[in-house]
């Protein structure tokens, strides 16, 4: 029997679905029975790929211009995907989650806030505290992978005007990794570094 074209889509795009997953260490298995929410879910395919391996997850994205928020927003001429239309996606920032204090078993993001897309140790900072408020106890923020954004340091925070000059990419991606997670303990000691399967770190928040 031929395959619908969200059928196709869904084939096509399962392994970026995995290639999270794999990023942030976690099994199918592992996120079953819990409410979970994921921050900066772009198109919403991870979620529609746990939904068939029995997960449920809620979807958030700030992004107006995403596709699964335009029908929503009122913007005309891109239709919402028929594949999608079961997923929960909910516009919000990771600094203002529109949820109540300990609503969640599970929190992940992935290539998003609080280690992309931010413009200050301030806003790390909060967008953490944010997300603890809305963790259960016993819960768990997901999130990485590699390091915070270099951006986010002050000049020559992370190197010296001579290592700037030597270091290699090795070196740097060494060094970004060290300060990041030397921030991000400095906000919540609790954060630890884990490696994944390809040897990459991610980060674990347990409340």
């Amino acid at each position: 029997m031929a395959m619908t074209n969200p059928e196709r889509f869904i084939e096509k795009n399962y392994g970026n679905a995995e290639f999270i997953r794999q990023q942030l260490g976690f099994e199918w298995e592992d996120l079953k029975g819990k409410r979970i929410l994921d921050i900066g879910a772009s198109d919403g395919i991870f979620e529609k790929v746990a939904k068939n391996n029995g997960v449920e997850v809620i979807a958030l994205d700030y992004d107006p211009y995403n596709v699964q928020l335009r029908e929503k927003l009122g913007i005309r001429g891109v239709p919402i995907p028929s594949w999608s239309r079961d997923i929960e996606y909910i516009q919000g920032r990771a600094n203002a989650l529109p949820f109540q204090d300990e609503s969640f078993d599970f929190v992940i993001s992935h290539a998003a806030p609080p280690t992309i897309l931010v413009d200050s140790k301030e806003e790390i900072a909060s967008i953490i505290k944010e997300v603890e408020r809305i963790l259960k106890k016993g819960g768990e923020f997901r999130f990485g992978s590699l390091g915070i954004v270099s951006y986010a340091f002050d000049d020559r925070e992370l190197f010296t005007e001579g290592e700037e000059a030597r270091f290699g990419v090795e070196e740097r991606t060494r060094r970004i990794l060290d300060k990041s997670l030397e921030l991000l303990q400095s906000i919540d000691p609790s954060i630890t570094a884990h490696e994944n399967q390809d040897g990459e770190s991610y980060y674990s928040l347990i409340k």
